[in-house]
């Protein structure tokens, strides 16, 4: 994890701050939704322990910020090229 939150402070970026922001609360809610419906209501899941989990909040709140920071990043996203048969 901290290899990731390095890779984050080092990298250059192209976009502003609230498409950032956007794509940040937009992970936090689909999450938020996911665990009540899957964990809570159907007792499907859970990170470390049955229930509401204080540990797996803190990782997927640290964790999902920076993958979306990430894949939003025009400087990792290369062309793929083409291969002719």
């Amino acid at each position: 994890m901290l290899i990731l939150l390095l890779l984050i402070a080092t990298m250059p970026k192209r976009l502003s701050a609230i498409e950032y922001y956007s794509t940040t609360l937009f992970a936090f809610f689909l999450n938020a939704t996911c665990d009540y419906c899957l964990n809570l209501q159907f007792n499907l899941y859970g990170y470390f322990e049955q229930g509401i989990d204080i540990g797996g909040y803190i990782i997927v709140y640290i964790v999902g910020p920076c993958i979306s920071m990430l894949f939003l990043n025009p400087e990792f996203r290369k062309p793929i090229k083409a291969v002719s048969l």
